[in-house]
């Protein structure tokens, strides 16, 4: 009876024990929660603002909207909120093969981007395409340790698109040349279509050429998908983020190139800048996937040869000055695709000083371009760029003050699918 009574208060300690412990924990948890001044206002990680805390008003209180936001703005600015959910993945990968855990595919492990080179010649280019059957992590699909994004067509959305490049051209014919390029995806470049078909997603190469052919003969199209799916063993996407690199913009631009009548230069007269360790949108879109973590990118860029220096007008009508390739060391390896243009703003331009033939042109443009305008740069004396999503600037505007000839309509191809970015397209374009 003894022993039973002295057990019952060992049993009895440990669980008061366990509760203190865990009410303890929750109790740091909480008052961390309450340190205001700890709270972050912009994820870096996923390169977006976090929730800002909602306004009181008796209708969000009466209707409950209120509790609602103030639920979304204390998880999304928790502190320490991205370490946790890092933490927690790590604790994951340690449970052993789980029935939801992603493929990383049969085929052969990518090179790293040091072991892939531009090919060169053009002839009996190596194949790249990935075969193998990946998995769904969120919104991202992995395979071979590399994360895609899926694109579905919807043609009544993409003809809206295509009317709203005629209506741009038909208030600017004969003002300045329009030209409009369509950006794939890594998915629609690097994947087989027997994958695509498995995936149930569309056809990008097919998609392009619908909205091209909808679009009036005058403007100047630029089709980049077939030149880049020739050049798919290459490092012309981020593993680790849905961008293509600086090599895959140089392709695109080398096509440009053909359109407009000029000659490009040749990538391997331009010094470049590396930095290993990018971890890009798919890292945090997959909840910071294991899988994408062990496949970090490199980021490579190449520095203009007229000029690196541009000006940025900041969402405040600031002027800010950078570089067109930046430095991004010592920044977060998610912030490294900031190496190009410094990433998005109202607008920005350059003033390449060894050209004086006063030569300008307009990119507008989504992030994709980013990588995209440097090669733009040895060609005008001027090139501007605006983010529709951002600028408050016009066609009409930037051709009466800057004397622009060529415009450019750098598009992702999801731009083509987005009822609000084609209409913020039409709104600058007058």
């Amino acid at each position: 009876m003894a022993q039973d009574n002295k057990q019952k208060i060992s049993d009895t300690t440990l669980s008061t024990a366990k509760i203190f412990v865990f009410g303890t924990i929750l109790a740091a948890f909480f008052f961390i929660g309450l340190m205001m001044s700890l709270r972050p206002h912009v994820s870096v990680l996923e390169k977006r603002k976090l929730a800002e805390f909602p306004e009181i008003t008796f209708l969000g209180v009466w209707n409950g909207t209120f509790f609602k936001d103030l639920d979304i703005w204390y998880s999304d600015t928790y502190p320490l909120r991205e370490e946790m959910i890092a933490a927690d993945k790590k604790v994951e990968s340690a449970y052993g093969v789980r029935s939801e855990q992603i493929i990383a595919g049969k085929g052969d492990v990518p090179k790293k981007p040091d072991e892939i080179k531009p090919a060169e010649p053009e002839e009996n280019l190596p194949d790249g395409t990935v075969r193998t059957i990946g998995e769904m992590r969120g919104p991202v699909y992995i395979a071979n340790n590399c994360g895609y994004e899926l694109y579905s067509f919807f043609e009544d959305v993409n003809l809206e698109f295509a009317q709203t490049m005629n209506n741009i051209y038909s208030r600017f014919r004969g003002v300045v040349d329009v030209y409009v390029m369509m950006v794939p995806t890594g998915a629609g470049v690097m994947l087989d279509k027997s994958v695509l078909d498995y995936l149930g997603t569309s056809d990008e190469l097919a998609a392009v050429k619908f909205d091209y052919s909808k679009m009036d003969p005058g403007i100047k199209k630029v089709e980049v998908v077939e030149t880049l799916r020739r050049h798919n063993a290459e490092y012309i996407y981020f593993h680790t983020d849905h961008h293509w690199t600086a090599l895959g913009a140089y392709y695109a631009y080398r096509e440009f190139c053909k359109v407009k009548g000029i000659e490009p230069h040749d990538i391997k007269d331009y010094e470049t800048r590396e930095l290993p360790g990018f971890l890009g949108s798919f890292y945090s879109e997959s909840n910071q996937s294991p899988e994408i973590a062990a496949n970090p990118d490199t980021v490579i860029a190449y520095i203009p040869k007229g000029t690196n220096k541009m000006t940025m007008i900041n969402e405040n009508n600031e002027r800010e000055e950078y570089n067109v390739i930046n430095d991004m060391t010592g920044a977060s390896p998610s912030a490294y695709y900031l190496t190009f243009v410094m990433g998005d703003a109202p607008l920005c331009f350059t003033h390449n000083e060894t050209l004086h033939d006063g030569s300008a042109v307009l990119v507008i443009k989504d992030s994709h371009g980013n990588a995209f305008i440097p090669w733009l740069v040895d060609h005008y004396e001027y090139v501007y760029w605006i983010d529709p999503r951002y600028t408050k600037n016009t066609i009409s505007q930037m051709i009466r003050d800057y004397g622009i000839k060529d415009v450019i309509y750098e598009v992702g191809i999801y731009g083509a699918s987005n009822p609000y970015m084609y209409g913020r397209y039409d709104q600058i374009g007058w």
